[in-house]
């Protein structure tokens, strides 16, 4: 049963809509290698995502890319913007 499927069952069980952030990830995408090709997470069977989430380095890749990311943004100060209660760290000079 794919992901998308089982949300909408739970949905109808719960009589609660899905949330728009989980709708918001089941449009992103996973590529896989074994088939070279991008799966929409919410296409994916139930026991295939949890696997993906499983294997230990898909999970470190995406840290990978999220410390990447996020040393990026603070570094051009983008996210000083998105976030002005976090004040910059001061220099060497106390500035």
């Amino acid at each position: 049963m794919k992901i998308k499927d089982i949300l909408k069952i739970e949905s109808i069980i719960d009589k609660r809509e899905t949330p728009s952030d989980i709708l918001e990830f089941l449009d992103q995408t996973y590529y896989s290698k074994s088939k070279d090709e991008h799966i929409y997470y919410g296409n994916m069977h139930i026991v295939h995502f949890l696997r993906v989430f499983l294997n230990k380095d898909y999970l470190e890749d995406m840290f990978s890319k999220i410390i990447k990311l996020h040393n990026e943004s603070v570094e051009d100060g983008s996210y000083y913007k998105k976030y002005p209660e976090i004040k910059p760290p001061k220099d060497s000079n106390g500035r």
